[in-house]
Order: C-alpha cells, then sequence, then structure tokens
C-alpha cells in the first residue's frame, strides 16, 4: 500500500460507523471521538499531496507524523 492510500485507509477508518454507538465514561475518551473527524480531513488532505505519478515522494515532518497516526490506526508497520 503506497502512502497516499495508507492515509485514505485511515480516514475512511476514522469515518466508518464502527465508532458509533461507543459509550464512553470520561471526558478523554470522549475529546478523542470527537476529534475523529478533524483526523479524518488531515489524513485526506496529507494523501491528496502526494503525487501519484513520481516515484519518489517528498515529504516533511507533518507527512512523516501523518502516516505514523496512519500506520498506528490501520495496524500496520512502516
Amino acid at each position: 500500500m503506497n502512502p497516499a492510500d495508507a492515509l485514505r485507509a485511515a480516514a475512511r477508518t476514522l469515518r466508518s460507523s464502527a465508532f458509533i454507538g461507543v459509550r464512553y465514561s470520561t471526558s478523554t475518551v470522549a475529546a478523542l471521538l470527537r476529534a475523529r473527524g478533524p483526523l479524518a480531513n488531515w489524513l485526506d488532505l496529507a494523501a491528496s499531496e502526494y503525487d501519484p505519478d513520481s516515484d519518489v515522494q517528498e515529504t516533511d515532518r507533518s507527512h512523516e507524523a501523518a502516516l505514523d497516526v496512519a500506520r498506528a490506526i490501520n495496524g500496520t508497520a512502516p
């Protein structure tokens, strides 16, 4: 899976209905659940900044952070 695909897959996971109905008991968990939308938007933005026609992708630290988050969500290693 290329980086853009990994980022988009993680964004889809965050937007999935799998989290609907989850009961939470702490304000921290509630905050994390509310952050799903903005995180998904950030991952989509990072994915859109990759050039699909190039074998070499230039990234900056924000792209590296986005990929780290995507890999954690997707359960994949670098």
